[in-house]
């Protein structure tokens, strides 16, 4: 399945087919900007990067998927990009994933509206297991699909 997302009920409906990546863990996360060093003491910027995100999803539904499928989600135009992973076993696994409007501030300033994923893991503290923000940044689009 692929999914193209541009909105919030495009991302929901990804989000939702993949069973919002339940018990899923990230098995990859690439980063690649589009910066360059066209000569020396010179850095451009040409767009902003990309982020892609394979997650190795468990799927609950018997007989129709495997049950360890790899789906890739690609995000482009990524902006205010923060992780919080701390490796530990017991706190590896997705939660949930979340895609919601937002909007965020250019380098001239202004205001535009985007999108924000948000990947929800949880975390043992003090005893008592908390959600937390392992992965949130903001987007213009993605596709998501199974590898």
């Amino acid at each position: 399945m692929h999914f193209d997302v541009t909105d919030v009920q495009s991302g929901t409906a990804a989000v939702e087919y993949f069973n919002a990546f339940h018990d899923g863990f990230v098995k990859e996360l690439r980063f690649s900007s589009r910066d360059r060093f066209p000569e020396r003491g010179v850095h451009t910027t040409e767009g902003l990067p990309d982020l892609e995100v394979t997650f190795a999803h468990y799927n609950y539904e018997r007989d129709t998927r495997p049950a360890d499928q790899l789906v890739r989600a690609t995000f482009r135009g990524v902006m205010n990009l923060t992780t919080d992973l701390t490796g530990l076993g017991t706190e590896s696994a997705v939660k949930y994933v979340a895609i919601e409007d937002a909007t965020r501030r250019r380098d001239d300033g202004s205001e535009e509206p985007c999108l924000r994923a948000v990947v929800v893991a949880a975390r043992l503290a003090d005893g008592d297991w908390t959600e937390v923000e392992s992965i949130r940044f903001t987007f213009e689009h993605a596709t998501i699909e199974e590898r």
